[in-house]
């Protein structure tokens, strides 16, 4: 049921389209979590990692995780003759971007790109995903993500840096391409733009 102050904030737009919209927004809103493609998710960075040797089975019990409602969309089916296709999140509209992701990616960084995500499959078992685009769309937002399956692991000034990363099937090519690291600490670079293939100078062992 609207409330006050949501039917104060429909009536305060200026034009039919933007009242249209506001409603359709509400009604999203209201209904997020009877979807079946309803979850609860957990969205964080690096530092903010509590599984960092773990792919799947996190429990988040006392995490520092954030939870986020989401809705996890399937629009393709791969085969293993074509790429591996992209699988999507939505988020409930109007939430909140996480406390300190402009602190660390700064003010031009786009929330949530580049952050990583746990999502639970069929059976309630979380899996961690990473969050690599967004969907132009004009009003609910998709984000594309992938599945990371591998834990690279790298060596550069005497010291061993690890995260995971996305190894993407491309027409039998793998891409090995999202891994990161800046100075001492590791932390994403490609937070905040879409994720593409990247090429490094030194040498990584993935698991």
């Amino acid at each position: 049921m609207m409330n006050f102050n949501d039917y104060k904030r429909i009536q305060s737009a200026k034009t039919m389209p933007q009242k249209r919209r506001q409603y359709s927004h509400d009604i999203f809103n209201q209904t997020f979590d009877e979807d079946a493609a309803y979850r609860q998710c957990y969205i964080y960075d690096y530092e903010h990692d509590d599984h960092k040797d773990m792919a799947k089975g996190m429990s988040h019990e006392g995490s520092s995780k954030t939870a986020i409602d989401t809705k996890y969309l399937v629009t393709q089916y791969g085969s293993l003759s074509k790429d591996q296709v992209e699988y999507h999140l939505v988020f409930r509209y109007g939430q909140e971007p996480i406390s300190y992701y402009s602190e660390s990616f700064g003010a031009n960084a786009e929330f949530p790109i580049g952050l990583y995500v746990d999502v639970p499959d069929e059976n309630g078992e979380y899996r961690r995903w990473m969050i690599c685009s967004r969907d132009m769309e004009p009003d609910f937002v998709k984000y594309s993500i992938l599945p990371c399956n591998y834990l690279l692991h790298w060596v550069k000034n005497g010291r061993l840096f690890k995260m995971w990363g996305i190894a993407r099937l491309r027409n039998s090519l793998v891409n090995s391409a999202l891994c990161w690291e800046t100075g001492i600490m590791n932390r994403s670079l490609t937070a905040g733009k879409s994720l593409e293939p990247r090429s490094y100078s030194v040498r990584m062992k993935y698991t």
